[in-house]
Parts: C-alpha cells; structure tokens; sequence
C-alpha cells in the first residue's frame, strides 16, 4: 500500500470554499445514461440494457447518441417525435432498437454511453435505463447535461465508492469524455485512511472517446480480499475546453451475475 501524497490543507481549503454539490437528474435537453450494453456476460447469458425515455413536450425530437469506444466517434440515430406532452417509450433492448434502425452498424457486443437529447432547450427529456441478465439486473438513472455536478475535471475529481474485488465480487468502471479534446486522467483504488493499493492507473481519452476496465486489475491487484474500496478519478490535464468526464460503476456476483449499480460522485 501507498499512501496517496497531496497537499492536505490545501484540500481542506477548497472543501471549506466549495459549495455542496449533488447529481443532477433533472430534465434537460440532452441527458447521459452512463452505461448502455448488449453483449455477452462473463459467466454466462447476455446483458441487455432496456430504456425508458420520457418527452416532456409534444413534437419534440428525440434522438440517440452511442459514443462506445476511444475514439472521436460514435453512432447517432433519430429515435421518435412525442406526439403527446409527456409521452413515454420504452425499449426492452435499446441497442438492438437503434440497430433496426440504423442497420450499417453492428450493435451487439458493444457497451458505452447513451445520450439522449432533443432538438433545443425547449424540449427536454429524461431517461431511466435498466440492465439486466436473465433475472438480474441493475438500474441508472439519466444524468443531465450539468458537467459541474455530473463530470470529473482538471480540478473537480469524483470517486465511485462500494468496489469490491473478492472471491464472489467483481468491479468494472466505464468513463466518457463528453469533450472534443483529448483528457488526461489517473485513477487510484483507494483504500480506507487515504491510501491506494496497487499501481496508479493512467489513461488518456480521446475527443468523445468511451473507456472501460476492471480497476483491480488495471491497477495490478490480483487479491480477492478487496471489500472496501473505491476510485479516485483524477483528471490531469484536458487540452482545450469542454465538459467533462462521466463516470459509472458496477458490481457483478461470480456465481450469479447480479449486478449492482455504483455512482458517481464529486469527491470534493
């Protein structure tokens, strides 16, 4: 173990200026739902990702953005027009969805960000997704467009707490870079009394570019006796302006394959 060497009271003076922040899940134009996945599990079956997306206002536009690898680009598809205030559509499988309809593109396989938006600030939508394999699943709530309280940045570092690395539990993270430059990022897993294990985890995402990995064994650690533990993103450097880094988590049962959801939030 490594103790993590920052300036102390320099963190404390920050958190003692810094007003309280806290996700925002309110409607919006556009709206991030952090994990979307149609693929094979590990230990068997296949994870899907059903999506519930809500139009707050007739006519309004509704489209798809899925961003699934660390690259600048991504698929976009146009997904219906609310005929209704209000109007609900769910999708039991939104990526084979998007695929009916923007069939060029293979969908299966694939996990990444969705974001939902529609065609300006007066028609706003949110989003609820849930993922599941055979009977079990987890749920993510969609996450506005608020880079402050959502996304990590140069100076706005976030954590996802609640990892575990055990005999019956396994962690994965996933991260999108909602900008379009390059960021630099570094993530420590942390264990408790400000201390990280294993070796620091550097990466370097691309403009829209789309990551996820195991942290355990990106960082080196092959012990199964992690039960308290999270992630410390650090965000070093970000050429040029832009939002900002959206982050998720998830547990996942070795014998099961339940699963957990694991949120984001600002450290500081």
């Amino acid at each position: 173990m490594k103790k993590f060497f920052v300036l102390i009271a320099m963190c404390a003076l920050v958190l003692a200026f810094s007003p309280a922040v806290f996700a925002d899940m309110s409607p919006a134009r556009q709206v991030v739902i952090p994990e979307g996945i149609w693929a094979a599990a590990t230990g068997g079956g296949t994870w899907i990702t059903s999506l519930q997306i809500v139009a707050k206002n007739i006519g309004t536009n509704v489209y798809i953005q899925f961003f699934y690898q660390n690259t600048n680009s991504f698929r976009s598809v146009s997904m219906f027009t609310s005929s209704v205030d209000e109007q609900a559509v769910r999708y039991s499988n939104v990526l084979a969805s998007m695929g009916t309809i923007d069939d060029t593109f293979d969908y299966y396989g694939r996990v990444g960000v969705l974001l939902i938006f529609g065609q300006d600030d007066s028609h706003p939508v949110y989003a609820q997704a849930m993922t599941t394999n055979g009977n079990y699943g987890k749920t993510f709530p969609s996450l506005s467009w608020n880079p402050a309280l959502n996304s990590a940045d140069v100076g706005r570092e976030h954590v996802i707490p609640g990892m575990q690395n055990t005999s019956a539990w396994r962690t994965s993270t996933g991260f999108w870079n909602s900008t379009s430059s390059t960021m630099d990022v570094t993530f420590y897993v942390m264990v408790s009394g400000y201390v990280y294990n294993g070796t620091p985890i550097t990466r370097t995402f691309q403009a829209w570019g789309f990551m996820s990995f195991n942290p355990f064994l990106q960082a080196g650690i092959s012990g199964t006796s992690y039960t308290n533990c999270y992630l410390l993103i650090w965000p070093t450097a970000k050429a040029g302006s832009g939002q900002g880094l959206y982050c998720y988590g998830s547990l996942a049962n070795n014998f099961t394959n339940d699963t957990m959801s694991l949120i984001s939030q600002p450290w500081q």
